[in-house]
């Protein structure tokens, strides 16, 4: 049956449908190799059935479960979910000036290059950075896990948790190398 044949048959349900009947949603299956390649996927998947309103049981269910994960973040961060993605957000002009202010003092502490050894403690910002990016990620990954559960999408969740584990021992390997090389 092709794509055209289903949307015809579903329009034709629900003329048909009955008053007191549940209006049935028909979704598509999440594809799971766009997911992998996209982390906030399951989440967007998850407000669009929010959106649609609850309209059946497993409805309630997915909408419920996108609730707790929503106040678990929220807990875990402890901020407003509106707070949490600031992607649409600019910077204000004071934020600007403390990240300048970071900046200069990030390049302050380098030391001068020719006459010490290769920098090896906490002083060392390009370290410093690529853990931070590192730690973001892996934040992120638990994020996708945790809404990829609420779509019951089991092998998804587990990819992602693993993703986020080894991210973490890859910063807790680097750390380690780096206090016995001091």
């Amino acid at each position: 049956m092709d794509e055209g044949n289903i949307i015809l048959l579903q329009n034709n349900n629900i003329i048909n449908q009955q008053p007191n009947e549940p209006n049935l949603l028909y979704l598509p299956r999440p594809d799971l190799e766009n997911q992998q390649n996209n982390p906030n996927g399951a989440l967007a998947q998850l407000k669009q059935l929010a959106d649609q309103g609850i309209t059946s049981p497993q409805d309630k269910v997915i909408k419920d479960r996108l609730a707790v994960a929503t106040k678990i973040m929220e807990q875990y961060y402890g901020k407003k979910a509106s707070e949490l993605d600031p992607t649409g957000e600019r910077a204000t002009k004071h934020q600007k000036q403390q990240l300048e202010e970071m900046e200069d003092d990030c390049l302050s502490l380098e030391i001068n290059k020719r006459s010490s050894k290769e920098k090896s403690g906490a002083l060392d910002p390009e370290f410093e950075t690529q853990q931070c990016r590192l730690a973001v990620s892996a934040q992120r990954a638990s994020a996708t896990a945790l809404h990829a559960m609420a779509l019951e999408d089991y092998k998804s969740s587990t990819m992602w948790t693993l993703h986020a584990n080894h991210i973490a021992r890859i910063i807790a390997g680097e750390n380690q190398a780096r206090l016995e090389t001091a």
